[in-house]
Order: structure tokens, then sequence, then C-alpha cells
């Protein structure tokens, strides 16, 4: 959720950015700054001519500068595309030690998806921990029968793979996400 948040700032910011260099030129080349300036070209201007005067040193810098922007924007591309916010390990809390304990939170969620696979009308069940370490949030997506009983089987889930897994991992506050489906079988038609 952090990263989301990051990203629309980010991409809000770069858009007023345009949009206010497309409203500059507009405004420019319509007179809007004075009949001179809207005559003129593009190119006369101090930039460009120290680019035309500095062009051994200034485009090579240019380009480097450009392939910099380049890289750090693939590497956001790939964060967003392919980034998850699942969580590796959690690390448990242990009173009057100073060892740390960590768990392998695919193993938390596998116990819980397992537990819950056994309630009775659940066809499917998928679980994982995510969020940051210290406040982790247990998201399950429950796929039922068609004449499954959907408030038994969220009872059930809250009171005993939830609880467990609060249990275990020493987080009565632990947060979580329950998305309860109704799957048709194969072959069923519903009308």
């Amino acid at each position: 959720m952090h990263a989301d948040r990051t990203n629309r700032v980010v991409l809000t910011i770069i858009g007023f950015l345009l949009l206010a260099g497309g409203v500059i030129v507009a405004l420019t080349a319509f007179g809007g700054f004075g009949d001179a300036r809207a005559g003129r070209l593009l190119t006369a201007n101090r930039v460009w001519t120290f680019a035309g005067d500095n062009g051994r040193w200034f485009w090579p810098v240019v380009g480097v500068l450009a392939l910099v922007v380049l890289a750090l924007a693939v590497r956001w591309l790939i964060a967003i595309l392919f980034g998850t916010d699942r969580l590796r390990s959690l690390a448990l809390r242990t009173e009057g030690s100073r060892d740390r304990v960590t768990l392998a939170a695919p193993a938390v969620s596998d116990a819980v998806r397992a537990e819950v696979e056994t309630y009775r009308g659940v066809r499917s069940v998928r679980a994982r921990l995510v969020g940051e370490a210290d406040d982790p949030v247990l998201t399950l997506r429950v796929g039922a029968d068609l004449d499954a009983d959907l408030a038994a089987i969220r009872d059930r889930v809250e009171r005993e793979a939830v609880a467990h897994a609060r249990h275990a991992l020493d987080r009565p506050d632990l947060r979580v996400r329950l998305d309860l489906e109704v799957e048709r079988q194969p072959g069923v038609r519903v009308h």
C-alpha cells in the first residue's frame, strides 16, 4: 500500500510538470508572453546556444544522464510489475530473551490453508501473509461450494484458523482479510 501511494504521488507530480510545460509552450506559441517570443524558433535560446558551443562534452553527459534515468525507470517498472508485498519471514516476539526468532511466513500461510481446506463446504483456499514484518496481514481467499453455509465457514475460519495463527505468532491483533467466494462445480449449470 505504501508503494501504491508513492507511485501515485510521483506520477501525479510528473503529470503536473508535463501539463505545466505544455501550457507554457501553448501560451508562448499563441502570444501569451508577447509576439516577439511567439515568432521565435524553439531552438533560438541560451540553452541551445550553450549546447551547440559545448557539444563535445555536453551531449555525452546528456546521454549518460538519459541512461541513468532509463535504468531507474526500468527498475521502477520491474518493481511495480513483479514486486510483491508477500512476507518471507516474521520476527517472533520473545520475552526476556535477546535471541531473535524468525519464522518463515509461508509456513504459517500453508498451515492456515491446510486447516481451512478441511472445513466442510470449502473447495479451495489461498492464504498468504502480506504487509510489513512488524505489522503483517493474513489474507485468505476461500472458495466454497454452491450449497455451503458461508456464515458457518466464516465463523469457523475466525474461531479456529485465525485464532490458531494469532496464537502461533503471538499476535492477538493480527489483521485478517477474508474473501469468501462461491465456486461453481464443473458440469453444474447455475440459473
